[in-house]
């Protein structure tokens, strides 16, 4: 619960792809805050233990040829099935190009591939956003008006 609305607590994971938590967790999880979202570390393997129901958004870092490694093992192992029924929502900030089948998640707003260097303001910016328009999407009600009988007038 979050203690200013008391609502449920906006929350990202962020996916961890090494043993530490790289700088840029820090400089991510402070602009985040401003927007009222924390930032939650996640290893690979545990993402599916953590999700709850709905969408969940992902935030990963790949700045070097070992965080890439690990990140399409990881995204073989744990990603793909959840990017394809629509469980996860992954914001991918890379220096390296897209991942093979991208364009099939871009569809369906899975996937968002940001090419670095990029502000870290505008990168935030867009997930906030992202974030925000999925989360009132999922408080509309899915139906139209409730239908009503004619009315029955005598002509008579």
């Amino acid at each position: 619960m979050n203690a200013l609305t008391g609502g449920p607590e906006n929350y990202i994971f962020y996916l961890q792809l090494g043993d530490e938590l790289q700088d840029e967790f820090f400089q991510l999880s402070h602009f985040l805050n401003k927007w009222g979202i924390s930032l939650l570390p996640v290893q690979p393997g545990q993402l599916a233990g953590m999700t709850e129901k709905g969408r969940n958004h992902i935030i990963t870092h790949i700045p070097d040829h070992r965080s890439y490694d690990r990140y399409i093992m990881q995204f073989k192992r744990y990603l793909k099935m959840g990017l394809l029924s629509k469980k996860y929502c992954v914001h991918e900030l890379s220096s390296f190009g897209k991942i093979s089948g991208a364009h099939q998640f871009e569809r369906t707003k899975s996937y968002f591939h940001h090419k670095m260097p990029i502000s870290v303001e505008f990168f935030i910016k867009s997930v906030v956003k992202n974030f925000y328009i999925e989360k009132s999407v999922n408080k509309k009600w899915p139906g139209t008006s409730r239908g009503r009988l004619p009315s029955l007038v005598s002509g008579v």
